[in-house]
């Protein structure tokens, strides 16, 4: 499996990540070129080193503009983020890295605190070259509808979920170039019995 000609990098790429943070994600893409792991991470601990400290521990490239946009958009959105990072052979780090902020709580819904937050977010990434205006049709984007299903002869309650759910910063050459929005889709079936009351 090719998971596992990448375990050394991974191995040594996780002895060297700052004081208090952990992976929350790794992936394989061979398709692109030169084969680098992707792997995302974040601060876990009271403790943890702080993003800007990170950057500089993981010989990451942000300008000083820059660092100061990623901790205007770590404010803003108020959730969480994760870098996410591009490891090479001996384990370490490719100086271009993502920014993901999270938008969306435990919650998982629409709230009017979560709307400022992305209008935040995005208008930030817009003034920085990183978006344009076409991010304002992500307003209004959460939509959640029940529906019924049909189950062994009866119906069941469902309901489907659209969401924004976090927004990425692309940081190349230590500056922001390319800014993206994550949705994230949500289908719950009720349990057997549970008929419409229609």
């Amino acid at each position: 499996m090719a998971a596992k000609s990448h375990s050394r990098e991974w191995e040594a790429f996780c002895a060297s990540l700052p004081k208090g943070w952990q992976t929350s994600y790794v992936g394989l893409f061979p398709a692109r070129p030169g084969g680098l792991l992707r792997v995302n991470a974040h601060p876990a601990a009271v403790n943890a080193v702080g993003l800007e400290g990170a950057i500089a521990e993981l010989g990451l490239a942000a300008s000083d503009g820059t660092l100061e946009l990623c901790d205007e958009l770590l404010r803003a959105g108020g959730m969480g983020f994760d870098l996410q990072l591009d490891v090479d052979s001996h384990g370490v780090p490719q100086p271009d890295f993502g920014l993901e902020v999270y938008l969306e709580g435990n919650l998982m819904s629409a709230s009017p605190q979560k709307e400022a937050a992305a209008r935040c977010v995005f208008g930030l990434l817009e003034g920085c070259g990183a978006a344009d205006e076409r991010w304002r049709y992500l307003e209004g984007v959460d939509v959640s509808k029940q529906v019924m299903l049909p189950h062994n002869s009866s119906w069941v309650s469902g309901a489907v979920s659209t969401r924004l759910f976090s927004a990425k910063a692309k940081i190349a050459d230590g500056r922001p170039q390319l800014g993206k929005a994550y949705l994230r889709g949500d289908a719950l079936v009720g349990k057997p019995g549970e008929e419409s009351g229609g």
